[in-house]
């Protein structure tokens, strides 16, 4: 991958226990791999493998439920 050409990323901070920051840094070098590249591809992995979980029943109750449009709102009050 060329410098400059990356696709938007987030930075973050990440704590790694000295075991696991040694690891990480022999597998850098016998790979020739930046160590954010294994990160990333590591954690994409993971969170693969992770069944997703279900959202809540009540999103999406009103897709057919009432509908309010722009003229609802535009309506003058009715005197009563």
């Amino acid at each position: 991958m060329a410098y400059g050409i990356l696709p938007p990323m987030e930075k973050t901070t990440v704590y790694l226990d000295p075991e696991v920051a040694r690891g990480l840094r022999a597998m850098s070098r016998s790979t020739g791999r930046p160590q954010a590249h294994l990160i990333r591809e590591a954690l994409g992995a993971y969170l693969a493998a992770k069944p997703r979980s279900e959202l809540p029943g009540w999103v999406g109750s009103w897709k057919n439920g009432p509908v309010t449009d722009a003229t609802d709102v535009r309506r003058p009050p009715v005197a009563v």
